[in-house]
């Protein structure tokens, strides 16, 4: 069987270093091979083939079979195919033992069964500019500053996303991965850090009147538009956009007779916060969980999520080094706590710096 084997490592180790990181994995395999004639690299590779194929088999299996009746007797069939996908891999340990070559690896791989909303990314609400046009009358005013502020009360129960109310400090202009925010006072000065793994919101709430006028009639109608715009910290980046709209009926009166007095509709932002907290959902639900490093030490590795991002212990986590993306280290969650988790090495290189980016593991 070995020999359809080695077709295999070139398939699984050729595959992309820059697809999607949501649903990985952390697993381990090991292979044998007998040495024929003395051939060690031949039994090697054949080792190596065997050890990913085992590993692949832990992140995904299909199951083929047909059943067929001959001469009155039934005969089933069925094979197995391993539909895994190792990203990297790492040889642990190898060597030749009782005429056979034996390899062990770590890898990382693709699964098919992550399910998407077992964790929460951190989305930090900036601000928020509110514009009145002429007209709109001091109430709707008032209604709509009440209305933004349980706006990002409801946006904070969102199931896909942990949102912290950064309103009082301005859109975020960089990558946060950069140290950007460390030029900004004000969010130093008030303990309002965004997250430098996560995302952030910030847009604008326009209300004004609209005219609408026909042949014979003065028809005004008041439209709010909500446009949120929808930032990744990490690379500084615009990933989505935003724009919910509704309108109110405003006044209704024909040309040439008296305008009965009415009062203006009083303007409810709610339902447009309804709209944005579901295309959230829709867009955070299946984002994998990323985490910064804040300390790395003797003492272990540092995380910002915690149970509140849906970390347990126990938890895998995968860190690039900065240096190669040919680096990478695994940690395992030891302890948490609602918003930090402390995290082992499980390897003795490469070392880990305060700032690297971890991707949660599921």
């Amino acid at each position: 069987m070995q020999k359809y084997l080695v077709p295999i490592l070139a398939l699984v180790i050729a595959l992309p270093t820059d697809e999607a990181h949501a649903g990985l994995r952390y697993v381990s395999g090991e292979g044998r091979a007998v040495i024929s004639g003395n051939d060690v690299t031949s039994a090697r590779k054949a080792a190596l083939a065997d050890a990913l194929y085992e590993a692949a088999a832990q992140l995904g299996t299909k199951v083929k079979g047909a059943s067929q009746l001959n001469n009155g007797i039934y005969k089933d069939e069925h094979s197995i195919l391993v539909d895994g996908h190792i990203r990297q891999h790492q040889i642990v340990a190898e060597g030749r033992e009782n005429g056979s070559y034996f390899v062990k690896i770590d890898g990382i791989g693709n699964s098919d069964d992550s399910e998407c909303g077992s964790s929460r990314v951190d989305l930090d609400m900036r601000k928020v500019r509110i514009q009145i046009a002429n007209g709109i009358t001091g109430y709707n005013y008032n209604a709509i500053v009440a209305g933004l502020r349980h706006g990002i009360d409801y946006l904070g129960e969102g199931e896909s996303f942990r949102v912290t109310d950064q309103s009082h400090l301005p859109a975020i202009s960089g990558a946060e991965r950069d140290n950007h925010s460390t030029f900004d006072y004000m969010a130093q000065f008030t303990s309002s850090q965004p997250s430098l793994s996560g995302y952030s919101l910030s847009g604008d709430i326009l209300v004004e009147r609209i005219r609408n006028d026909g042949l014979l009639t003065n028809v005004t109608d008041i439209q709010a538009t909500l446009s949120l715009k929808l930032y990744d910290n990490y690379t500084g980046s615009q990933i989505g956009l935003i724009r919910k709209s509704l309108t109110k009926a405003d006044r209704r009166a024909i040309y040439g007779f008296a305008e009965p007095w009415q009062q203006q509709p009083r303007i409810d932002l709610h339902p447009l916060f309804e709209e944005a907290r579901a295309e959230l959902e829709h867009k955070l639900a299946c984002q994998p969980l990323r985490a910064a490093v804040t300390e790395a030490g003797p003492s272990g590795i540092m995380l910002s999520v915690g149970a509140e991002n849906g970390v347990n212990e126990g938890d895998y986590f995968l860190l690039t080094s900065t240096a190669s993306k040919n680096q990478w280290q695994i940690v395992q969650v030891e302890t948490v706590n609602s918003r930090q988790a402390l995290a082992r090495t499980l390897k003795p290189n490469p070392k880990i710096l305060a700032g690297t980016t971890a991707l949660l593991m599921r």
